[in-house]
């Protein structure tokens, strides 16, 4: 199953697939572990846009991670 033996070695290049907005949200919010209205106060956005930014890079790391399991299978 995908993401079972995930080492983060494999994440930094599906983490730079993430556009910029992206990228930063996620370092904010999953790396400092900022909460989400914190993450917004940093960026100075919406929480609205924070929350969507972060979906949008869940899916995108979702997908490449599953594609690059299922490559290596």
């Amino acid at each position: 199953m995908p993401g079972d033996n995930l080492d983060i070695n494999h994440l930094i290049p599906i983490l730079a697939q993430l556009s910029e907005p992206e990228h930063e949200v996620v370092e904010l919010h999953y790396l400092n572990g900022l909460s989400i209205q914190e993450t917004a106060l940093a960026l100075d956005i919406p929480e609205g846009t924070v929350k969507s930014r972060l979906s949008r890079a869940r899916d995108t790391l979702r997908t490449s991670v599953y594609e690059e399991y299922s490559n290596e299978n």
